[in-house]
């Protein structure tokens, strides 16, 4: 279903002609999501005309653009006649404490912790439903400094490594849940150093078996698909082909549609 509120011949994020092909692109749902949450991030209303479209066609540089942290930061400071950096931006996520390279560096290596900075937009909505499911102090304590920022990887928020995995791995039980075999905290673990290196590493994608391997104890690699999926939603794309190793690469609001869709 097409919105008529987006003019075929325009790029409605510049407003300017589609008329060279080549400096063009088709974004189909996933990446309208994106082009949503960068709308939302900017705070302005083009976010309106994307609305129940199924694709939308774009200049390629102006997506890219559109959707880059930086320049969504750059945005939303002009908009609000500030630089100043947001606390989220300074202060770890979970315990809102000063979060630097710099301050871990004063520490011997042994106490040193591991700084990691957000770099999908899913990782909120995630944080979230832990922070909803402890449903205590902590995790609300969580929200509402979430709640105060519109996009963490514009701001690029950071945390501790171990405030993660306290605040992930130690949720509160659910006294309404049927009682079965107790989660094995050390798979749990596993997973999370996977998540870590996953995360922090500058590539963009792993085999899934090299990821498997980085997680002893799992049963197999598709309890690690699974997971994955689980945790990070859309802004994972693990490829399956006949007679090939699976791939999990990175999705984040730097990717070209034509690699990632």
């Amino acid at each position: 279903m097409m919105n008529a509120s987006i003019c075929a011949n325009l790029c409605f994020i510049c407003d300017k002609e589609l008329s060279v092909e080549s400096e063009c692109v088709s974004v189909k749902a996933k990446g309208i999501t994106n082009l949503i949450n960068s709308s939302k991030a900017r705070f302005n209303n083009k976010l309106k005309s994307l609305v129940n479209l199924e694709n939308v066609l774009v200049h390629k540089d102006c997506r890219k653009n559109y959707t880059r942290p930086d320049t969504i930061r750059k945005c939303v400071n002009e908009k609000e006649g500030t630089s100043n950096i947001s606390p989220v931006k300074e202060n770890c996520l979970f315990c809102d404490n000063e979060c630097s390279k710099e301050l871990e560096k004063k520490f011997s290596k042994e106490r040193r912790d591991s700084i990691i900075q957000v770099s999908t937009l899913h990782f909120k909505t995630s944080i979230m439903d832990v922070a909803n499911k402890r449903n205590d102090e902590w995790g609300k304590e969580v929200l509402k400094r979430l709640d105060s920022v519109v996009c963490l990887v514009s701001e690029e928020s950071k945390y501790h490594k171990s405030c993660e995995r306290k605040f992930c791995s130690k949720n509160p039980v659910d006294k309404n849940k049927k009682r079965g075999k107790p989660q094995d905290e050390d798979l749990a673990n596993a997973f999370l150093n996977v998540c870590d290196f996953f995360e922090s590493e500058n590539e963009c994608q792993f085999g899934l078996n090299f990821l498997h391997e980085k997680m002893e104890g799992t049963r197999d690699e598709k309890t690690l698909k699974n997971k994955l999926i689980n945790k990070y939603g859309d802004d994972i794309i693990i490829r399956t082909s006949r007679g090939k190793k699976s791939i999990a690469r990175k999705r984040n609001t730097h990717d070209n549609i034509n690699t990632c869709e």
